[in-house]
């Protein structure tokens, strides 16, 4: 910023203009004390931008030089890992800050190792992309080693136990610990095993046939009375 100069100078070598030279320069010393402390003032802000912008630019510079040394996908990265390095990782980037004998063994964003770089904007609309695998007939959804998202499939030990335990709707309802029942909409039967004392086991004949208590009607009509020889 512009300093307003000063007034000349008295001198005692010429006394016929000392007194008024003096009270003129004088008169200019409080403003020329305010521009000072301004100049003081901007001085400091740009020193403090200044250390601000070397502390970006060495930031910056870092960054390049990992950039510059990009490795992949964190996940497809194995064995030992030197300063330079950057991978991407959960939709970010992230550079190494210490040499790693084993890259696997340190994940980005969780570890301290590991430093944000930038979230990866590759689509188009600048936004945060998160890509999902794409669904398949019956897929399920499960995380993998990375704790990424990847499709699952019958064959996975812990899919195929969900499988095998799935429900179909409407085939248990009025079900509870000690009966079933049939048609609860209407007329239902009911099966209760309230008051065995044991397990016990009912098999039904291989015939069309009704049951009513200890009758059977068989399929020619006719009434069937179970004898017990005495």
């Amino acid at each position: 910023m512009a300093m307003t100069a000063l007034p000349p100078a008295p001198s005692r070598a010429v006394p016929s203009t000392f007194s008024t030279l003096a009270d003129a320069f004088i008169a200019a010393l409080p403003g020329f004390v305010t521009e000072a402390n301004a100049l003081e003032a901007n001085v400091n802000a740009k020193e403090v931008i200044t250390v601000a912008a070397s502390s970006t630019a060495s930031s910056a510079s870092a960054v390049a030089l990992a950039a510059a040394n990009y490795k992949g996908e964190w996940s497809a990265q194995t064995g030992a890992a030197t300063v330079p390095y950057s991978v991407s990782h959960l939709g970010h980037f992230w550079q190494l800050s210490s040499n790693l004998a084993n890259v696997a063994a340190k994940t980005p964003g969780t570890d301290v190792e590991w430093v944000e770089i930038e979230k990866d904007y590759s689509c188009p609309n600048n936004t945060e992309k998160i890509q999902y695998p794409l669904p398949t007939s019956a897929y399920m959804l499960k995380a993998g080693s990375d704790g990424e998202p990847v499709v699952g499939t019958n064959t996975d030990t812990d899919v195929a136990d969900a499988v095998s335990k799935k429900h179909t709707q409407n085939t248990d309802t009025g079900t509870t610990a000690t009966s079933f029942k049939i048609n609860t909409g209407g007329s239902e039967a009911d099966l209760q095993t309230t008051g065995l004392t044991a397990d016990r086991d009912y098999t039904l004949p291989d015939i069309d046939t009704m049951l009513a208590g200890s009758v059977l009607l068989a399929q020619n009509t006719c009434e069937i009375i179970e004898y017990t020889p005495s």
